[in-house]
């Protein structure tokens, strides 16, 4: 039997251990697609924050308008008969089409 050279085989334990680490590189738990997932949701959950921070802006917005301070009382008389649709008989109302 032929005795393999110890050169020849640290050469192929060196390129076994290489594709190995290349691989898990590329496609482990935090490898190259991996990141790639991660960029793609950080993107994604960027986006929300964008959609809900200008949420939160209209909303506090619509609470400083409801502040005591800067709170008209003839809007908010418009607003609540507008939202209860009441009206008081002295009232003179005028409908108009939304188009």
């Amino acid at each position: 039997m032929r005795r393999v050279p110890a050169q020849l085989l640290l050469t192929v334990a060196c390129l076994v251990l290489l594709g190995y680490f290349t691989y898990h590189g590329v496609y482990g738990k935090h490898g190259y697609e991996a990141s790639h997932q991660i960029n793609a949701e950080v993107a994604e959950l960027r986006e929300t924050l964008d959609r809900l921070t200008r949420d939160k802006a209209a909303l506090d917005h619509r609470i400083t308008l409801m502040l005591p301070e800067s709170l008209d009382p003839d809007m908010l008389d418009e607003s609540a008969r507008s939202a209860l649709s009441f009206a008081l008989p002295t009232d003179l109302i005028i409908l108009h089409s939304q188009e």
